[in-house]
């Protein structure tokens, strides 16, 4: 299991995001076994790797620009919340 941030910023030819559309198509995907969104990404936990969870929002969402990569607490830094890093964190022990 690894966790993953998704980042996105628009869909093709149209400037026009809904947010919770994306949230709710990940909700709907086998591959994703949890996950968090802050205020500009989306943390996903999955036992898949990112081909198949980019695979699976194109498929889901054609239009969607993103990146998906994985992230982990021993080589990953930034500054956010305490909740966030332990989202992040959850599955070293799991």
């Amino acid at each position: 299991m690894k966790t993953y941030v998704l980042v996105w910023h628009g869909w093709i030819g149209d400037d026009r995001l809904k947010r919770q559309t994306i949230l709710d198509e990940i909700d709907k995907m086998p591959s994703v076994r949890n996950w968090m969104a802050s205020t500009e990404a989306i943390f996903i936990h999955s036992d898949r790797d990112e081909s198949i969870l980019s695979e699976e929002l194109r498929s889901r969402m054609p239009r969607l620009e993103f990146i998906i990569s994985a992230i982990d607490l021993d080589t990953s830094e930034g500054r956010t919340d305490r909740k966030t890093w332990d989202f992040i964190g959850r599955i070293k022990t799991g």
